[in-house]
């Protein structure tokens, strides 16, 4: 096929699942979606077996599941749906495991008439030194009012979550092991991270012509450092393993030295329980187990933590000189059985992880080259190959950022919902449309792109939904190789 552009209008079956005839006498004028091909580069053939739905609705009372099928009769069938009543989607719950945080303004509440502790020490100080009807600011060392910074953990397991500030008290409260508040007093007490010598905070105060307290707040002060605490958890079935970044700001590390096991990878066992009183299952986390199971080196730049779907094994993301690499951990044994080194970055990259069952993806920017690995079944990874998102040549751009992905070994393909039309785009208030956008990359690089403009993307008011069809709000495209 040459790479010029081509056009085809592909016309849907309609097949009716479930509903009245009444309502498809109504509705018959809509039964059928028409989809626009435009090749963009490369050959359509190299997507043949792909399937791609896009799952779309208007005020979630009429749907359309549009199915395109790549192959010798490339073609595509849509079902219809209708609902008197509306139809809200459930997400799937994801669990985030422990989340941790350091604010540095933890503490106790400001209050004029009481003693105060940590911090806001210095803001009863700079109130002190406040006349009345005016307001007054400065920029304090933290060291100087707290020595370790103050956690706000929240727990996110099944049948378990709760979440406390750093100032939180329990008193009063239920902190027998196995509940939510002993864990997160034994994890507070666990996690001392002294402050650095150098991180300085903005502090305000507002005090009216009364003398009273008008208004307070703070800030992190253009002065100095700064580490702020990056949580990574993932959850199995009988545990939380997480970490934290050990990074400041301008790249140093901070004190670990207090951590009674040693900086690392954690474990956290839970169990689920049937609770009679309440008749649902709850979990119990086994706080007194918490336990340091992989030593890390201080200082490494941490990027993701994830497990395999047969929870098999930890998959650990990091940056070392220089070299974006993933840490394959054995959980029976805890022991790391491959390092696989996936790109090399400078020190202005990001990237991008989209990580499925069977393979993995890492897009680096500014870079913009696209590393493909699969997944063998013992946890390991294999690179499959690294290519450029898109060649030089190509003057369309492709945005994977949200993209449903499939891998078939061979070939990744990639779908997602087109972007609005630039004339309406300072209207519109969702940048998405019906219309689709696919890709597929070989070893060689981006082997197709071609766009699928639907005639559900229509309406005149771009302001308002109520005049548009829109995608589903979960999944509203699913990409799969068929057998």
């Amino acid at each position: 096929m040459k790479k010029a552009t081509i056009l085809m209008t592909l016309v849907l079956l309609l097949s009716i699942c479930g509903v009245g005839v009444l309502a498809a006498d109504i509705f018959e004028e809509h039964n059928q979606v028409v989809l626009t091909e435009k090749v963009i580069y490369g050959d359509r053939s190299k997507a043949n077996g792909l399937s791609v739905c896009i799952n779309s609705h208007y005020q979630r009372k009429v749907f359309w599941n549009t199915t395109l099928r790549f192959g010798e009769e490339t073609g595509a069938q849509t079902e219809y749906d209708f609902s008197s009543k509306e139809i809200r989607e459930d997400y799937p719950v994801v669990y985030e495991g422990i989340q941790i945080g350091n604010p540095a303004h933890g503490g106790v509440d400001f209050d004029l008439d009481n003693p105060q502790e940590g911090l806001w020490v210095a803001y009863k100080e700079l109130y002190d030194e406040t006349e009345p009807g005016q307001e007054k600011e400065r920029d304090i060392r933290l060291k100087d009012y707290i020595d370790h910074y103050p956690m706000t953990i929240a727990l996110d397991f099944p049948n378990a979550r709760y979440s406390a500030e750093a100032w939180e008290s329990f008193a009063g409260m239920d902190v027998t092991p196995g509940s939510e508040a002993y864990a997160i007093q034994v994890l507070r007490d666990y996690y001392k991270i002294p402050v650095l010598e150098d991180e300085y905070y903005g502090i305000h105060v507002r005090k009216r012509e009364s003398g009273a307290q008008s208004g307070w707040g703070g800030g992190t002060s253009q002065y100095g450092d700064r580490y702020y605490m990056q949580d990574y958890s993932v959850l199995s079935d009988n545990a939380c393993y997480f970490t934290f970044s050990t990074l400041t700001d301008d790249g140093k590390i901070v004190d670990t030295g207090e951590l009674s096991d040693g900086y690392g990878i954690y474990r956290l066992p839970y169990r689920t329980e049937y609770d009679e009183q309440s008749g649902e299952d709850i979990s119990i986390i086994e706080a007194d187990d918490l336990e340091m199971v992989y030593p890390l080196t201080p200082g490494i730049d941490l990027s993701s933590l994830s497990i395999n779907a047969e929870q098999t094994c930890l998959y650990l993301h990091a940056v070392e000189n220089g070299v974006y690499s993933i840490t394959v951990i054995d959980l029976a044994t805890m022991k790391a059985i491959q390092k696989q080194e996936v790109l090399v970055v400078e020190d202005d990259s990001w990237w991008s992880i989209w990580d499925y069952n069977d393979f993995m993806a890492i897009l680096l920017n500014p870079a913009q080259e696209f590393a493909v690995m699969s997944k063998e079944k013992d946890g390991r990874l294999k690179l499959e190959y690294i290519c450029p998102i898109q060649p030089e040549r190509l003057e369309s751009s492709f945005s994977i950022y949200d993209a449903a992905m499939d891998f078939d070994g061979e070939r990744l393909a990639l779908a997602r919902r087109m972007e609005i039309e630039e004339e309406h785009e300072e209207e519109y208030r969702d940048r998405t449309t019906c219309n689709l956008q696919i890709a597929v990359y070989e070893e060689n690089g981006l082997a197709y792109v071609g766009e699928y403009k639907s005639s559900l993307d229509t309406g005149e008011d771009w302001t308002n939904h109520a005049f548009h069809v829109r995608g589903r709000d979960f999944n509203p495209v699913e990409v799969a190789w068929e057998p």
